[in-house]
């Protein structure tokens, strides 16, 4: 016998009991019906719960990992390449000038730049790699298992693509800070630290550039 999980209209599952001898009776079919509403409703809870979760880990905006999200999931990444001895770079980039292109143009024009951005860093980075929204212009990317030539690579094509992207004439650019990981006893907040010093340099060298920590820096 086989009962639809219903909330309302909407059919979110379906009851299936067999028994192995035996005709159902009347109060059977009741009771499975009444099951059957039961978990329907425990059903559309575990799909609210799910969905809740998934927007504490998302920012609205861009779609992308928020802070939370990414610290969680890059701190396992780098627990576990730090007992490998494995590879990563973390990126932290600033989108350039962004509070004259909200001044001059309206948070609308500021929320599709910070939108267009976000799909730009996804499309340019691979699947494993991850990407987030940290700030308000701000975002982060782990490239996984990635080396220092291959960083700058992807750092280079950030810059191309935000110039080519960049219709509203703004001077709308990127500053990216990198910072490698080191092996064991590195983690994330000694990465953001580092990241976070080289891209201040660039910020104070003008904006619109690209710069691995240096020891100097510290």
């Amino acid at each position: 016998m086989q009962q639809a999980c219903r909330i309302g209209e909407q059919i979110n599952g379906e009851l299936i009991v067999e028994r192995s001898h035996g005709a159902w009776l009347d109060e059977d079919s009741d009771l499975l019906c009444r099951l059957a509403d039961h978990v329907a409703i425990a059903i559309e809870q575990s799909a609210q719960h799910l969905e809740l979760e998934r927007l504490s880990l998302t920012d609205s905006l861009t779609g992308l990992a928020n802070r939370r999200a990414f610290e969680g999931e890059i701190g396992r990444r780098i627990a576990s390449l730090g007992r490998s001895g494995g590879q990563g770079v973390l990126m932290v980039i600033d989108l350039d000038n962004f509070k004259t292109l909200n001044d001059s143009f309206g948070h609308a024009a500021g929320d599709r730049a910070l939108a267009m951005l976000g799909t730009m860093l996804t499309t340019a980075t691979r699947g494993h790699d991850v990407v987030a929204r940290i700030g308000g212009d701000e975002f982060a990317i782990w490239l996984d298992g990635c080396t220092q030539s291959g960083a700058e690579r992807v750092a280079m094509t950030l810059r191309q693509n935000i110039a080519a992207q960049a219709v509203i004439d703004m001077g709308l650019s990127l500053s990216i800070g990198m910072a490698a990981l080191r092996g064991p006893g590195d983690d994330l907040t000694a990465l953001f630290k580092r990241a976070d010093a080289a891209l201040y340099r660039v910020k104070r060298a003008g904006r619109d550039g690209a710069q691995w920590f240096e020891q100097e820096d510290a």
